[in-house]
């Protein structure tokens, strides 16, 4: 599958993941270890040239089978986050969504722009049938995307999630084409 580039409006912009974007995203991870650890604990591991080229060499490999379509968010041409298409199901039609973002941008709506982009592409384009976003039950944040996005809490699975604070439980939402609204990502 073909990552492609979008323009999200007001200097947003989803790029395709890139070894380029190693030392930016470092800087990204190093600025935010916190909640970065907290929820995305193998992302708060790219703190090193080394293990940031590690990182994009198991990117690339999920992107060579299928399992993975992977996008840097930049802000007014600084990185700020990332957002994803992984557990890509072909057969299935499914797949999961996962993201991350610079405390410092945080509150701006710039995930639920990108995610409103990724979910037309994943429907429209890729003819997904099912989106699926999982989110530890202490991330609230999270859970309005979600909710905003039009995704249905499905359940929770109890202490599903190991962190730096211990077990979390984890939500999972789904989305399904028939219950998607394209959305101008824009807004």
């Amino acid at each position: 599958m073909q990552t492609k580039h979008f323009e999200l409006g007001n200097g947003l912009e989803a790029k395709p993941a890139s070894r380029s974007d190693a030392p930016s995203l470092i800087e990204l991870v190093r600025r935010n270890i916190k909640p970065i650890g907290r929820y995305l604990p193998p992302l708060a591991e790219v703190i090193t040239m080394d293990r940031a080229q590690a990182h994009f060499d198991l990117v690339e490999r999920q992107i060579a089978e299928g399992s993975l379509i992977d996008w840097h968010l930049y802000q007014d041409g600084i990185l700020c986050g990332g957002i994803r298409l992984n557990h890509i199901e072909a057969n299935n039609r499914k797949a999961a969504v996962g993201y991350f973002i610079d405390v410092r941008y945080q509150g701006r709506g710039l995930v639920s722009r990108a995610l409103a982009q990724l979910l037309n592409h994943a429907f429209e384009d890729l003819r997904f049938n099912r989106v699926e976003l999982r989110c530890h039950a202490s991330n609230i944040p999270s859970q309005h995307v979600a909710a905003r996005a039009g995704f249905v809490l499905e359940g929770r699975l109890r202490e599903a999630c190991y962190s730096d604070n211990g077990f979390d439980d984890l939500f999972i939402f789904g989305l399904l084409a028939s219950e998607h609204v394209s959305r101008d990502p824009k807004f």
